[in-house]
C-alpha cells in the first residue's frame, strides 16, 4: 500500500522488517517476492545498484526453487 501511495521510505521499511522476520522461510518464494519488491522500490528511488543486488538475490532463489514463472518475472 505504501509503495502505491508513493510513500517509498515507509514501504521499504515494511519490506525490510518482513525480511528480518523471515527466519523459517529463507530461500523460499516469500523471501524472493520481498526481495523483488524491495528492488522495485530501489529503482523508483533511482538506486539502481542496490536494486540490481536485490533482483539478483530474488532471481537466485527463484532459480533454486525452479519457479520458472517467477524467474521470468525477475528477468523481465
Amino acid at each position: 500500500v505504501y509503495a502505491g501511495m508513493n510513500m517509498l521510505p515507509e514501504a521499504l521499511n515494511q519490506y525490510e522488517e518482513v525480511l528480518q522476520n523471515l527466519t523459517d522461510v529463507n530461500g523460499t518464494s516469500i523471501e524472493a517476492t520481498v526481495l523483488y519488491n524491495i528492488a522495485h522500490i530501489k529503482v523508483r528511488q533511482y538506486k539502481y545498484s542496490d536494486a540490481l543486488q536485490y533482483h539478483k538475490r530474488a532471481l537466485g532463489i527463484r532459480r533454486a526453487l525452479k519457479d520458472r514463472q517467477a524467474e521470468a518475472q525477475s528477468l523481465n
